[in-house]
């Protein structure tokens, strides 16, 4: 179960559970308490198609570099925090903003 409070999001997972999530790059991964396994999105290096693997355990924090899908995997029962940048946070309110006020604006008068 995925839960947002101003900025951050707290994911917690069963031993062996997988999940896929959006994260925005720059977002931090704190382990809060367990193991996981961290796949970032699959980018380009050279002609080859690379994905980073990262294993987290303990206290351990992990930054992602660029935004995409990430793959979670729970080695245990396992707790991540992830805290995303502030810059993308109110990037995406802007934009949400200006996609709902257009919308509005093109609605058949009634």
């Amino acid at each position: 179960m995925a839960q947002r409070h101003s900025g951050s999001r707290t994911c917690s997972l069963s031993a062996g559970e997988h999940r896929v999530i959006r994260a925005a790059a720059g977002s931090r991964w704190i382990v809060a308490r367990g193991e996981a396994e961290l796949i970032e999105a699959p980018r380009w290096l050279g002609e080859r198609i690379v994905q980073i693997v990262q294993t987290l355990r303990g206290d351990a924090t992990y930054r992602v570099e660029q935004g995409g899908w990430v793959t979670l995997h729970a080695r245990v029962d396992t707790v991540l925090v992830c805290v995303e940048p502030v810059a993308a946070a109110s990037w995406l309110r802007a934009a949400w903003r200006i996609i709902r006020s257009t919308r509005r604006a093109l609605a058949p008068a009634c």
